[in-house]
């Protein structure tokens, strides 16, 4: 079964950031439905979530408990136009 990768970014309002991750850190462990994840910086206020999961059924299975989430860190959170987030996801094809 191939890995699928996701990759959420967020826009954070001003004076957030520190909250935000914190709400997370706490969403990302323990690891029960992935298999690794990363928080990176874009800009100032702008971050990446990547996470990587065993298959798709892994991928589905977490995305109601990520949807609450998203739910409770709204407040945190800038729009992009008519989402929270910019978000996709993608079957792995290579690794190098």
């Amino acid at each position: 079964m191939s890995k699928v990768w996701s990759i959420i970014k967020f826009k954070i309002k001003e004076g957030c950031v520190d909250e935000f991750l914190e709400m997370e850190r706490k969403l990302l462990s323990p690891r029960n439905h992935f298999l690794s994840s990363r928080i990176i910086r874009i800009d100032e206020r702008e971050y990446a979530n990547i996470v990587e999961y065993e298959s798709m059924d892994k991928t589905i299975d977490h995305q109601d408990e990520g949807l609450d989430w998203l739910d409770s860190v709204e407040h945190l959170l800038e729009w992009y136009e008519d989402s929270r987030t910019d978000a996709f996801s993608g079957i792995e094809i290579d690794k190098f």
